[in-house]
């Protein structure tokens, strides 16, 4: 057997194992493949409110915005993306730990499906040690959401950062709803 596939059920007989363990090994437990989506890249905007230890920024968003607006996302459907991430830790590999780049490779999961053909990216301030970022995409090629955005919020948990919320809104192609066209909103597009 190959050092990585070692490494892996390693890691997933450990996830296993300490599944109720979600405070101190909560990583663990959300795993992933490597995205073959090439990361988007941001311009840099000098400001002193990002909080990512890399110089990386993106443009802050425009206006306040409550996370309860979102629908939730159920982060165990990620398992496999968290799996990479952490194999990539293990490797050494510097994406694993940028919470920019992290971000974006969980943004466009899976690979396989087409993506947006616009998209932005923002921040919203928060305390020191966490990130909030959002992801603005338009053009999307399904058949009844026009545009979508993504809110992941995550924390640094000792120079490892972790997803700790994931939310989506969009708005709709097609529809008899004027604001279900124009607004964000959580209700399924016809």
């Amino acid at each position: 057997m190959g050092r990585r596939w070692r490494v892996f059920v390693l890691l997933a007989g450990a996830a296993a194992l300490l599944a109720g363990c979600q405070s101190a090994f909560g990583f663990l437990r959300k795993a992933t493949e490597t995205p073959t989506a090439a990361p988007i890249p941001v311009a840099p905007l000098p400001t002193n409110a990002i909080l990512f230890p890399y110089d990386a920024s993106v443009l802050l968003f425009p206006q306040e915005e409550d996370r309860e607006a979102y629908q939730v996302m159920d982060l165990s459907q990620y398992n496999d993306f968290f799996q990479s991430m952490e194999l990539s830790r293990l490797e050494n590999f510097e994406w694993g730990n940028d919470p920019l780049e992290i971000a974006t490779r969980l943004e466009a999961w899976p690979p396989t499906e087409p993506g947006c053909k616009s998209k932005k990216v923002y921040f919203l301030p928060s305390n020191a040690g966490s990130v909030i970022l959002i992801f603005v995409s338009d053009d999307c090629p399904d058949d009844s959401i026009a545009a979508r955005k993504i809110r992941i919020e995550m924390h640094d948990d000792d120079g490892r950062w972790v997803v700790d919320w994931m939310g989506r809104m969009w708005k709709c192609k097609r529809g008899e709803i004027e604001s279900r066209l124009t607004d964000w909103h959580i209700y399924l597009c016809p």
